[in-house]
């Protein structure tokens, strides 16, 4: 017999358990949801990924609690490397969401990004696409320096680009 896992459920109580189960998880989401708890800092590995579960779709979110994070500490958080996935979904965040306030902080936690263990690996696997989007954070965040004249974060940037290989 053929395995039917993707198939709705059959019976009326079947349809009414899976509800009931939707309700439960939807429920649980909304009580973690950044927007009800305090948010913090991560202080470990499993902190982020908590998180990131909950915000990697909302780009404005996500940047706001990358915000949290300082330079220094991306090695720990990181550990023992940032996905490519977590990598691309932090750009688009950084290049949707940064302003000239914020501008300093992007280029020190972008620096600190590219300590973290196995970094020039992650990049060289990087697709074109990814590749591309890494490439319009840079961009989104140049552009924001030289017309904010902050001429010393654009040269930061420009040393950065090649290093995360956009």
């Amino acid at each position: 017999e053929g395995d039917d896992e993707g198939a709705p459920p059959a019976t009326a109580k079947e349809r009414a358990a899976a509800a009931a189960a939707k309700v439960k998880v939807d429920s649980w989401r909304i009580k973690q949801m950044p927007t009800r708890m305090q948010q913090s800092a991560p202080r470990v590995p499993s902190d982020f990924t908590r998180q990131y579960a909950l915000l990697h779709k909302d780009a404005a979110g996500l940047f706001e609690y990358i915000q949290l994070m300082q330079s220094e500490d991306c090695a720990a958080i990181f550990k023992p490397e940032i996905p490519a996935e977590v990598l691309i979904s932090c750009a688009d965040a950084i290049a949707a969401g940064a302003h000239s306030a914020s501008l300093e902080w992007c280029a020190a936690w972008l620096q600190g990004l590219s300590a973290v263990g196995r970094f020039e690996m992650t990049v060289l696997m990087l697709d074109r696409p990814a590749q591309a989007r890494l490439g319009a954070m840079f961009d989104a965040l140049s552009g924001i320096a030289t017309s904010e004249g902050k001429y010393d974060v654009a040269a930061a940037l420009g040393k950065l680009r090649p290093v995360f290989g956009a």
